[in-house]
């Protein structure tokens, strides 16, 4: 919980750009959503906020999301990586 609300905190004082955070869970995190909600009708946090996360139980929902969130957003992209054998494990 501590991560998520710092990356929240990071986002909305920008002080990092906009990355995509991912709960898996929907049902394990409701009382988090309920509490959000709450905040958010009681103008605690701005109810924009509630668009910063996304809880889903859907890996390709999840994918989705990043995918659009910050590869296309950063322009990251997949780099190749090669193994070389190590002599240390015998390979």
């Amino acid at each position: 919980m501590d991560e998520i609300f710092e990356a929240l905190a990071l986002i909305q004082t920008r002080k990092i750009d906009q990355f995509p955070i991912v709960l898996f869970g929907e049902k394990y995190w409701q009382r988090l959503v309920e509490l959000l909600e709450q905040m958010a009708t009681t103008k605690t946090i701005d109810p924009s906020d509630m668009k910063l996360l996304l809880i889903t139980d859907s890996v390709e929902e999840a994918m989705r999301h990043v995918q659009r969130h910050a590869v296309e957003q950063f322009g990251l992209r997949r780099c190749k990586v090669t193994m070389r054998r190590s002599w240390l494990l015998r390979e």
